[in-house]
């Protein structure tokens, strides 16, 4: 066998260990928070992001004039990057609503192509609801849901649209995501591009969420093949060198 022969054989073993499956997938605001918010009162519990957090930039507790947007009727995108090859398996959100209610499950995405794209991921997730504090000024409860998704692949570097929309709820209102101020560049489907949040802007004006999984590795598998077939060259090149 020739050396570019062995040398392609190699290039491909190691891109079979690379490759990992992806998975298949409307605003009026509410003003909020013109005031601080009661963070003594917080009881986070179990809310805690479910594995590691990949990406943890948009902090959930917050105070000053901020907002709340949507996500029953329209569709509210914020941007994400992530540092290492990742798989993202749960999210959490802050939400509240006007009814009483509390979020019961929600439409995600995932996707590079901008606001509400969905290129790389989607689905509809339940949630599990826990009770962060309560607005001083209108008395309203504040959430914090998490919800599991499928294994999604996150490449380190790339700029991600995280959508929420099609959000339910026990009270049948709308679901508002609590704006937070994170350093994210944010969307609203009615609005656009938030004031002073697009992706140019040095502004910040997004909404209170976090992103978990793991760190992506190779499968067993894939390591059990690539092994093999270093070893296989491995012998080939001692025959090819004893002739």
């Amino acid at each position: 066998m020739s050396k570019a022969r062995m040398f392609a054989l190699l290039v491909a073993l190691c891109l079979s260990v690379a490759s990992v499956a992806s998975a298949t997938s409307v605003g009026t605001q509410l003003s909020k928070n013109s005031g601080s918010a009661n963070t003594s009162a917080t009881t986070r519990g179990n809310s805690a992001p479910t594995g590691i957090c990949i990406y943890c930039g948009n902090t959930f507790f917050t105070s000053g004039d901020l907002n709340g947007w949507n996500i029953t009727n329209y569709a509210v995108s914020d941007s994400f990057v992530v540092t290492s090859s990742s798989l993202m398996t749960n999210d959490g959100i802050a939400t509240l609503q006007t009814d009483g209610g509390t979020l019961t499950g929600v439409d995600w995405s995932i996707g590079t192509l901008g606001p509400d794209s969905s290129n790389i991921a989607s689905g509809f997730s339940l949630t599990t609801d826990y009770f962060a504090f309560t607005n001083t000024v209108f008395g309203l409860p504040v959430y914090v849901d998490r919800f599991n998704t499928p294994n999604v692949f996150l490449a380190p570097g790339t700029n991600y649209w995280f959508t929420l929309t099609g959000a339910t709820s026990t009270g049948g209102g709308a679901v508002y995501w609590d704006q937070n101020d994170g350093p994210s560049a944010a969307w609203q489907s009615s609005y656009g591009y938030l004031a002073g949040c697009s992706p140019s802007s040095t502004g910040t004006c997004s909404e209170a969420f976090d992103i978990s999984g793991r760190t992506a590795t190779p499968e067993p598998s894939s390591l059990l093949l690539f092994g093999s077939g270093l070893i296989g060259l491995g012998g080939m090149i001692r025959r090819r060198l004893g002739r």
